[in-house]
């Protein structure tokens, strides 16, 4: 999965890893794949699905169920 994300996002990743280190282009490639990696993990964590319903949704299905039973 984290490998997908740097794929789809290379460009994006790579361009912020030369922002935050000028230098990033010259570095061994292990720490450019470390780097890479970390951003990649970053964003799956960032954009993984949580069970938990947001605050808003739940105000809103708790207007909801009212106005179904008629209540």
């Amino acid at each position: 999965q984290v490998d997908a994300v740097i794929h789809s996002n290379k460009k994006r990743f790579i361009e912020r890893a030369v922002s935050e280190n000028p230098q990033f282009l010259t570095l061994p490639k292990q720490e450019q794949v470390e780097t890479l990696e970390k951003y990649g993990q970053e964003f799956v964590k960032k954009n993984k699905p949580s069970m938990a319903p947001k605050e808003n949704q739940m105000l809103a299905f708790i207007t909801f169920i009212p106005t179904c039973l008629g209540w």
